[in-house]
């Protein structure tokens, strides 16, 4: 397929949407406690060169890891157990790379609660501060943000953003023993600037 269909096909489109055309620009990772699926979108820019011929430009690739998963740990029934983005043992961490101070746009997709393998639903809530962002993990100082709404940050010198997830797991009185598990979708896209 040329460069220009290329582009055409991926134009800023949703991940999932080009995901079902079969083009998987995506890297996945499961891990224990919650799980996470990352998928990382990269936009293809078509650039005119000087003479007749035509020059397709791919940008350096953004590529998400997860670093760490979100871990309650144990919780007790009845009492809410929050984690948050300073928990350096239980918040989740998201590595993204990237060129040089590039602009991403980045959402979360997350669960309205866990499932343990029996079925038990355990519920789980985000809100403002269960997110965080830095451009370097030395004494990790993170700007909050809401992770129900989109992010967009500038990747830092060092071509890197890192993501923090907290979040609170709400169990009942009557909440049953178990394991819990969840998927966390991490969408970042190339915002071209």
């Amino acid at each position: 397929m040329s460069g220009s269909a290329i582009a055409e096909r991926l134009d800023r489109r949703p991940v999932s949407e080009v995901a079902q055309e079969g083009y998987r620009p995506t890297v996945r990772i499961t891990l224990a406690g919650v799980a996470l699926v990352v998928w990382a979108a990269v936009d293809v820019c078509a650039v005119a060169a000087q003479s007749d011929a035509s020059v397709y430009y791919v940008p350096r690739p953004l590529v998400a890891i997860a670093r760490r998963d979100l871990s309650f740990g144990t919780v007790l029934r009845g009492i809410p157990s929050r984690v948050l983005t300073s928990d350096v043992h239980g918040a989740g961490l998201f590595e993204i790379n990237g060129a040089q101070h590039q602009s991403v746009r980045v959402e979360f997709l997350l669960p309205p609660s866990l499932t343990s393998g029996d079925g038990h639903e355990l519920q789980v809530s985000f809100g403002p501060g269960d997110g965080a962002a830095a451009t370097d993990m030395g004494r990790f100082h993170g700007v909050p943000f809401d992770p129900r709404q989109p992010l967009v940050a500038t990747l830092g010198a060092n071509g890197k953003l890192y993501v923090r997830l907290g979040g609170t797991v709400l169990p009942s009185h009557g909440q049953a023993a178990g394991i819990y598990r969840a998927t966390i979708f991490l969408s970042v896209y190339d915002l071209g600037t």
